[in-house]
């Protein structure tokens, strides 16, 4: 059947779906010759379809449009690897699929603030007191602590019963859809679906909640871990670190760790991390909250401190990062006391799913004059504030660690 014809048919009839399948099989092997147009009428016929199934899952306009784009790029890159054994609509929404949950992994969380227009303001001053309508801490944790209890319960179910209340509940296809997407009758993803809920509910009351058990224990005694950016001697970060370490809060300890013995990352060694990675991943875990020093090198963070925090985030879902709290400051001998170079810190820590303390923010500007020649930190008013941080660190980490907060209540 020609290009030509295919562009011209009528193909959204009830009576046509055979038709369409042999035309989109013609219009697959066009577009694996290299011919352009196929691949551009394959994307006419689809992209409607393509779209309303995204939209039911990301719920968003824009993101259904991303998922569209996403789906189709990944689809034009990897066409010669569809065979044919199923229909091509079938593979193609699968790819849509993945790609939908992909961006809505991606997106948990994260929440865009509008800014609104003032004429009265003078020109570049935006308004920046925005109200956080996230989840407080402990709400955070609850909510990790049941998805973790779903997961878990979606694990004990046989493979082709969890494939299909992922798709039909989580995915919220309809049961044709998810039928089509799986290879299998309605009535055969009604039974699975039907099978699957009951053990479900059956999984989950068994287990209401986590068990103490199931809870990281950790005392009220507040264990820090702090690691300094900065291998030089004379370093005033590692001094600021050190002057930490003297000024925390009853009921709390700075363990320091070094970073010299770390080796560049390589995602070949991944799987088997060196010894020194291995020691700083079960220091990390050992800690209940995180003090990050960093210098500022062309306005970012070292490459040693980087390194550092992508060997203990690898390999992918063993991360020693995720859940902790954490604060940051830095010290170097310019006006802006690496202010840049926290940001951008923050900026990773976010992907880290690290809580960082906001406030108050240590940026130690002329470090000349506020450490003596040994690398001590004199400078009184820094030292005040460094004594702040520590202590908000302390709450902030009993805030978002709910164990924590009831043993120290105890």
């Amino acid at each position: 059947m020609s290009i030509d014809a295919i562009s011209g048919a009528r193909t959204t009839s009830s009576s046509a779906n055979r038709l369409v399948a042999e035309e989109d099989a013609s219009l697959v092997a066009a577009a694996k010759a290299r011919d352009a147009r196929a691949f551009e009428l394959l994307v006419k016929r689809h992209e409607r379809k393509i779209f309303s199934m995204a939209h039911r899952i990301t719920r968003n306009r824009e993101d259904a449009e991303d998922v569209v784009q996403q789906s189709f790029h990944k689809a034009f890159i990897h066409l010669k690897r569809f065979e044919g054994k199923s229909l091509f609509h079938t593979w193609l929404t699968r790819i849509a699929i993945n790609e939908a949950l992909m961006l809505l992994r991606r997106n948990r969380g994260l929440q865009e603030v509008p800014i609104k227009e003032s004429s009265t303001k003078p020109e570049g001053a935006l308004p920046l007191d925005f109200l956080d309508s996230a989840p407080n801490p402990e709400a955070s944790c609850l909510d990790r602590e049941q998805e973790q209890i779903l997961s878990a319960a979606l694990n004990k179910l046989r493979p082709g019963v969890r494939k299909a209340i992922e798709l039909r509940e989580l995915g919220e296809l309809s049961t044709r859809e998810t039928a089509l997407v799986m290879g299998l009758s309605v009535a055969a993803v009604k039974g699975r679906v039907f099978h699957g809920r009951r053990k479900l509910r059956e999984i989950l009351s068994q287990s209401p909640k986590a068990s103490k058990s199931e809870r990281p224990q950790m005392s009220s005694h507040v264990r820090i871990l702090g690691i300094a950016g900065s291998l030089r001697c004379g370093s005033y970060n590692q001094g600021a670190l050190r002057a930490a370490k003297l000024l925390v809060p009853e009921n709390s300890e700075i363990d320091l760790f070094q970073l010299d013995d770390i080796p560049m990352f390589n995602e070949d060694d991944e799987k088997r991390p060196p010894s020194s990675v291995v020691e700083l991943k079960k220091r990390i875990r050992r800690a209940d909250a995180l003090l990050i020093v960093t210098p500022e090198y062309h306005y970012s963070i070292p490459g040693v401190l980087k390194n550092a925090l992508d060997w203990a985030c690898r390999p992918y879902g063993d991360s020693a990062w995720s859940g902790k709290a954490a604060a940051i400051m830095g010290a170097s001998l310019g006006a802006i006391g690496t202010a840049r170079a926290q940001y951008h810190l923050r900026q990773i820590l976010v992907a880290l799913n690290l809580f960082t303390l906001n406030q108050p923010e240590v940026v130690i500007a002329n470090a000349a004059h506020r450490f003596d020649e040994n690398g001590n930190l004199i400078h009184e008013p820094t030292k005040q504030l460094i004594r702040e941080l520590l202590k908000n660190l302390v709450d902030w980490t009993r805030r978002i660690s709910p164990a924590l907060a009831r043993e120290a209540r105890s």
